[in-house]
This record gives structure tokens, sequence and C-alpha cells, in this order.
């Protein structure tokens, strides 16, 4: 945005120049989206759907709507999507590499044999499971987990430990103790270690540290008002992004590129005086070059960058105009 100056019909305008800078879309990515499916993700939660409104749904619902809208994205072959769902236990639904039909297949057997959420959240099992199927990945390709969930803290049960550090257990504490071990063995190779940690929490933080420059893990939750601290945690240190989910186009935030390639034009508005700039995107689909006009004092400026789904950045500026003292 450059100085106001005289328009040649008489008036004020705003002289915008500038260029596009965005990570290309058409990279090739292999992605395995977690689905939370515990018990937890039971719970009714409001979701934002375009031409349904807001609806007051389950979790375990709202992010499979959102799993159908990343396979809706996925048209393209630069795209792979591997799906693990985890709950009680970890069920790998579908490896990367499938079709979309093959992956709609897979979801809609799965959604048919659990419709509803169960048990505890093993995240740490279902996490290692993601890392292994995508150690396989080739050069180039980037590797990314999106985890759908509702943000509050994982508890397998696979790390509790009843041996009791010596001291005596009663037998109905020893009996308590038990029934919270969680006994279903994890499909992934990965031993567990407890010099990794004794918790959930402990576990999921070395995972992190682990995955740090291997690949990047990205969070939806699916709760607003959690504060989802150790997906936090793993979001920042392997350069991931934590989303809280209005709705299925949240997918768009976690997964930016998805949407670079395919801006359609940029356009600046000036809501003081409510007119429109013409196309600004030159050409070359890089390039930004045009004017806006403008009233005398204040105007409120918007440049929005749009592409094939809606607004996919929206700069708000405040320009001041005062033509006397700027000759």
């Amino acid at each position: 945005l450059r100085d106001p100056r005289p328009a040649r019909g008489g008036g004020l305008e705003l002289p915008i120049e500038g260029a596009l800078s965005l990570p290309r879309g058409d990279g090739p990515r292999r992605v395995v989206s977690l689905v939370d499916a515990s018990e937890r993700a039971n719970a009714m939660t409001e979701f934002r759907s375009d031409g349904r409104g807001a609806e007051a749904v389950s979790v375990l619902e709202a992010e499979r709507r959102v799993l159908d809208h990343l396979l809706d994205l996925s048209q393209d072959d630069w795209l792979e999507i591997g799906v693990i769902a985890f709950g009680e236990t970890t069920w790998p639904v579908a490896e990367p590499g499938l079709s979309v039909e093959g992956l709609r297949t897979a979801l809609a057997e799965f959604r048919q044999k659990r419709p509803r959420g169960e048990g505890r959240t093993d995240a740490v099992c279902a996490l290692w499971t993601a890392r292994e199927w995508l150690d396989s990945t080739p050069k180039g390709v980037a590797r990314e987990i999106v985890v759908l969930t509702d943000g509050d803290a994982a508890f397998s049960g696979r790390f509790v430990d009843c041996a009791g550090n010596g001291r005596a257990r009663s037998d109905a504490a020893a009996s308590a103790c038990e029934a919270r071990r969680n006994p279903a063995p994890c499909p992934a190779s990965h031993r567990f270690s407890r010099s990794d940690g004794a918790s959930d929490v402990v576990q999921l933080a070395s995972f992190a540290r682990r995955a740090r420059g291997v690949l990047a893990v990205h969070a939806l939750l699916f709760e607003p008002d959690r504060s989802a601290r150790s997906w936090q945690r793993i979001v920042a240190d392997t350069g991931g992004r934590l989303v809280r989910v209005p709705g299925p186009e949240a997918i768009e935030l976690a997964l930016p590129s998805l949407v670079s390639s395919r801006i359609g034009r940029v356009v600046a508005r000036n809501a003081t005086l409510g007119v429109e700039s013409a196309d600004l995107l030159a050409p070359d689909r890089t390039r930004l070059l045009g004017a806006l006009s403008l009233a005398p004092g204040a105007n409120d400026i918007e440049l929005r960058i749009e592409s094939d789904r809606g607004a996919a950045a929206l700069f708000r500026f405040r320009v001041y105009a005062a033509p006397r003292q700027l000759e």
C-alpha cells in the first residue's frame, strides 16, 4: 500500500502493489488422520457446516464430517491419506495409498462396526502406529499427522504401574489397579519403555521429541474450551498447527497448502465507501497491481485473497487520506 494520490477522474486513490508468496499446494503429501473414537467422543458439540447451519452432534460425528471434507479435497494425486481410529485400542482403518473410493468404503465399514466411541483414549499407540506408516514415505514427500480429538487429556491405561514400588497392596487395591490397565495389543511395532515415562502425558512428550524434524502433527480440537496442553506441546515441537474446529473447513486451516495453489483472485474493498477494486492478480498469478478509491479521512480497507473454496486470507488496514498534507 503506497501513499494516497489524486485519481485521474478526481478524488483520491490508494495504489496497491505486491506479490503472493505461498507454499506450493501441488507438492506431494502423505497425511495420516487419527480419529478420536473414545467414549469421550460421544459428547455433544456445536458444529457449523454449509447448508446445514449449526447442529448439535457428537464429537465423533463432527470428526467424521471433517474427514469426509478432507476426502473431498483429496481428488488430486499429490495427496495420500491414511486413517487410524483410537479409543480403548487402536484400529488401523486405511493405510495411505488407497483410492478415494477405497477410503470411503473403509470408513463406511468402520462406521458400521463402531458407530459410537468406546473406552479410553490410547493416543500414544495411535501416534506411533501413524509414524510407522509414514516411515516408508519417499524422499521429497511431506509427512503429516492430523489428530481429530475433543482435546481432553489422553488416558490409555497402558502405562499403569501396579507393582506398587515394592509396597504391599490389598487384594481390593490390586484388583482396582489391574482394572485400569489396558491389555489391548498396540499394532505399532514400537515397544514402549518406562524410560520414556510412566504416564500418557510424558509418553506423548517423548513422542513429540522423537518426531521433531521428521514429521508435523496438527491437532483439530472439537471442544473449544479444552486447554489441550499435551497437544499444544506436540504441535509446537513438530511444527504443526492447533485449530479449534468451528466446522468441516477447519481441515484447510491445519493444512493450508491445500488451498495455496487454487488462488482465484485478489480484491481490495473500501468498507467506508462501499467500493471494491477490480481483480488485482496479474496474469502471472503471483503479482498484485491496481488501485482503490479513497475518501478524505479514515478509510477501512480489506484485502481479500479468494480461492475456489472461499476466502484463503483476509487482511484489514485503516488508511488515512489527507491530500492537502501529502502534496
